[in-house]
């Protein structure tokens, strides 16, 4: 549900958020200041997630939600400062709030506004349940030095407070967090982190921020070729096994040569808790070749998400035949930005993945292939093969040459085998492959 504004009064005003008491999540327009604040506590008292947008666009396609009254609604630029203050202070007194976005803020920048910072750094101070904080707006942000150290410290200060993003926070108009960033702004219970290239963080800062933290599971970084220095040496330290817990990392900028060679060099250490990799591998195949070439090495990566912008087919060549052999990747994105169409993506990819999986790899159990807002169709065949993996093949075909080397008790296998079978029984296509892999099932003939 979204925030719409009436011509009530506000203390008879029912209708400012149209929605059910019982929904989790709203969009509020931030036009509508304390209004659509005490409105929102009134009336939708158990939202835990809260988008923050200016929705000057019915037709927005990341508006999802009901129509806004644009004729009634109040303009941006008669909305003060202290206006959304005191609106993110309301805010912060809602007591079921756990996560807060703010998106899609262009309307201020549009009107020449800036966003306050003290508006973020009361919410901060009072929302004391609040898990995650995502400030993704490419809008300035006022305030002196003096709101950037209280912001941060707030930041640090919060006892429940695991994930934060300052996504397009790197723009020359957001200096002043930048220029106030320093180690306290990751305690050692943060789990996740976004930094963006803009951000004029030392070498020190990065050693002592992200990593010497103990609990930081996902870093996202969006470099803008700015950070390429600093994610070089997380790298590195991830290649000598530090950062024990990070699972995920994001970079969401094309890699540099030197990057590039620094990631491949870290895959093939295998890094013993790293899982989940989302690089963009821009036009240069070589720099694809490097990555996928060393996931043959790595047993630990279960999902990457690759986004492709090049026109020639060596990264995915490459990707395709260096998968064959790896046996814990198991979950495949494939985003393309150029010309590829259905039947490129059918002659690159899908014909050489149903080649492997069909012969040797068991593990793989989902590929997603897309681009935009469509999502390329894989062939029956390699959904079949991806199904078998899922329903656990490898498993199967693993203990019966296990069994056949160390020559360990056949019974146990057999009974592997009939709880498969049983567990699938409603697919008989998977159900006859399991047979046919082992006759001994079928019964006899006479």
């Amino acid at each position: 549900m979204q925030a719409v504004p009436n011509d009530h009064d506000d203390e008879t005003n029912n209708n400012v958020l149209d929605g059910n008491p019982h929904d989790t999540e709203a969009v509020l327009d931030i036009s509508l200041s304390e209004q659509g604040a005490r409105a929102l506590s009134r009336h939708l008292p158990n939202v835990e997630t809260l988008y923050i947008r200016s929705l000057i666009d019915e037709d927005d396609d990341n508006n999802n939600h009901v129509p806004i009254n644009n004729h009634n609604r109040p303009a941006i630029g008669n909305v003060t400062d202290e206006q959304i203050v005191s609106m993110f202070s309301i805010l912060g007194d809602h007591q079921r709030l756990r996560h807060l976005v703010l998106d899609n803020l262009d309307a201020l920048q549009e009107d020449d506004r800036v966003f306050p910072l003290e508006a973020l750094t009361v919410l901060v101070q009072k929302a004391r349940h609040l898990k995650s904080l995502q400030l993704d707006m490419d809008v300035a942000i006022s305030g002196t030095p003096v709101h950037g150290r209280a912001f941060l410290l707030a930041l640090r200060q919060h006892s429940s407070l695991e994930t934060l993003e300052l996504t397009e926070f790197g723009n020359a108009r957001s200096t002043i967090l930048a220029s106030e960033f320093s180690p306290l702004m990751v305690p050692n219970r943060w789990k996740e982190l976004s930094l963006s290239g803009g951000q004029q963080i030392t070498d020190q800062q990065v050693d002592i921020a992200i990593l010497q933290s103990q609990a930081l599971t996902k870093l996202l970084v969006d470099s803008n070729g700015d950070f390429q220095r600093h994610l070089s040496r997380v790298l590195e330290a991830l290649q000598n096994q530090q950062c024990q817990h990070l699972h995920e990392l994001v970079v969401l900028d094309d890699l540099t040569e030197q990057t590039a060679l620094d990631f491949a060099s870290m895959i093939r250490h295998n890094h013993r808790t790293l899982q989940y990799l989302f690089l963009s591998l821009g036009i240069q195949s070589r720099y694809g070749t490097l990555i996928t070439e060393a996931l043959l090495h790595n047993n630990h990566i279960h999902s990457i998400r690759f986004v492709m912008s090049g026109e020639r087919n060596g990264d995915a060549t490459a990707l395709v035949h260096h998968l064959r052999h790896n046996r814990t990747l198991k979950r495949i994105h494939i985003h393309f930005q150029g010309l590829f169409s259905q039947d490129r993506v059918n002659e690159v990819f899908l014909k050489p993945f149903l080649d492997i999986l069909r012969e040797d790899n068991y593990t793989l159990e989902r590929i997603k292939l897309d681009k935009c807002h469509s999502a390329f169709s894989l062939s029956r065949e390699v959904e079949f093969f991806l199904q078998l993996n899922r329903a656990g093949r490898n498993e199967l075909l693993e203990s019966t040459i296990n069994s056949n080397i160390n020559n360990t008790r056949t019974d146990v296998v057999r009974r592997l085998w009939a709880n498969k079978i049983i567990q699938h029984r409603s697919n008989v296509n998977v159900v006859f492959y399991f047979l046919l892999q082992n006759p001994s099932f079928l019964p006899a003939t006479v």
